[in-house]
C-alpha cells in the first residue's frame, strides 16, 4: 500500500490519530487548564477584582494552591477523550476524503475543497458522542470553586443526579460551531503547508511536521477562540439559559474583547500541542508504512 493510500485508510488513521492525541494531551493540558480558568473567571462582588491578572499569574496561583498537579486538574476524563477523540477525528477526516472522492471522482493530490470537507466531516459525529459530555465534566472540574467533585465519576454522577442527562450536553451548539470551523481550518493549514514544502510521497521531515502542525494549531484555535470562550462559560454553570443568551450576556458585559479571554495561553499552547499531534501522527504513519501494515 502506497503512503497516499495508507493516509486514506480510516483504520490506519485511527492508530496514527490516537498516537498524536496522546502526545498532544501530555504537552497541552496544563495551558488548557489556565485557558479555562481565565475564560470563566468572575470578578469579586465586593472588590470588583478578578482572581487572575493574566496567564502567568494564573499558573503561579494554581501551583501555589494545588501544586503542579493542579495544572492537570480534569486530566482523568480528558485522557479518555484525547486518544479516542483524535483517533476518530483522523478517522473521520480520512472517511470525509473518501466520500468526497467518491462523489466528485477526485484523483490523488491536493484539493482544497476536499480538505475542508473532510475537516468538517471529521466533527460531525464525534462532537455529540465524545466531546461535549467529556468537556462538560472537564470544565466543571477545572473551575471547581468551591470544591464539589472528588473526581470525574463523581462529577458525572452529580450532573446526572441533580440536573438530568440533558445537562451533560450543555453547550452542544457552541461546540459544533467551534470544532467544525476550527478543524476545517486546522487540516487545511497543515495540508497546504505540507503540499507547498513537501512534494514527495514519503513522510515529511520532523522540522516541517513541527512547523506545519504548530501553525495548523494556531490557525485552528485562532478561529475557535470566540466560540470556545462562550462554550466554556456556558458549560461552567448549571443555569437554564440558552447558548445564545450566554453569548449575548458575554458581549453585553465585556464587549468583543470578552470572547478573547485566555487567548494568549490558548495560542501559546496551540503550537507545541498540535506540533506534538502531527509528530505522533506522522511517526505512526511511518511505522505502519515501513512495516507494510494495512497493505493489501
Amino acid at each position: 500500500m502506497s503512503d497516499n493510500d495508507l493516509r486514506l485508510n480510516p483504520n490506519a488513521n485511527i492508530l496514527a490519530g490516537a498516537c498524536g492525541g496522546l502526545l498532544s494531551f501530555v504537552v497541552g493540558h496544563p495551558l488548557d487548564t489556565v485557558k479555562v480558568q481565565l475564560q470563566t473567571m468572575q470578578a469579586c462582588p465586593k472588590s470588583g477584582n478578578y482572581p487572575y491578572h493574566g496567564a502567568l499569574d494564573c499558573i503561579r496561583k494554581i501551583i501555589y494552591k494545588d501544586g503542579f498537579g493542579g495544572l492537570y486538574r480534569g486530566m482523568g476524563g480528558m485522557i479518555y477523550l484525547a486518544l479516542p477523540r483524535f483517533a476518530l477525528i483522523f478517522y473521520g477526516n480520512a472517511m470525509g476524503k473518501n466520500i468526497y472522492r467518491n462523489i466528485h471522482g477526485s484523483e490523488s493530490g491536493f484539493d482544497i475543497k476536499e480538505v475542508i470537507f473532510a475537516g468538517l466531516f471529521s466533527q460531525l459525529f464525534i462532537v455529540p458522542a465524545l466531546v461535549v459530555p467529556l468537556e462538560r465534566i472537564k470544565v466543571l472540574m477545572q473551575t471547581n470553586h468551591p470544591v464539589k467533585y472528588t473526581g470525574q465519576v463523581h462529577c458525572l454522577k452529580y450532573i446526572v443526579a441533580n440536573h438530568g442527562l440533558p445537562s451533560l450536553y450543555r453547550g452542544l451548539s457552541l461546540t459544533y460551531l467551534r470544532d467544525m470551523s476550527s478543524f476545517g481550518t486546522y487540516f487545511l493549514t497543515y495540508e497546504s503547508l505540507k503540499h507547498k514544502f513537501h512534494t514527495s510521497n514519503e513522510t515529511p521531515s520532523l522540522g516541517l511536521t513541527i512547523l506545519a502542525g504548530g501553525l495548523a494549531g494556531v490557525a485552528g484555535w485562532g478561529m475557535a477562540i470566540p466560540a470556545d470562550t462562550a462554550k466554556n462559560r456556558h458549560q461552567a454553570t448549571f443555569g437554564t439559559g440558552s447558548s445564545f443568551q450566554t453569548v449575548k450576556k458575554l458581549y453585553h458585559k465585556y464587549g468583543w474583547q470578552g470572547f478573547y479571554r485566555g487567548a494568549r495561553p490558548i495560542l501559546i499552547r496551540a503550537f507545541p500541542a498540535n506540533a506534538a499531534t502531527f509528530v505522533g501522527y506522522e511517526l505512526a504513519m511511518d511505522v505502519m508504512s515501513q512495516n507494510r501494515m494495512f497493505s493489501t
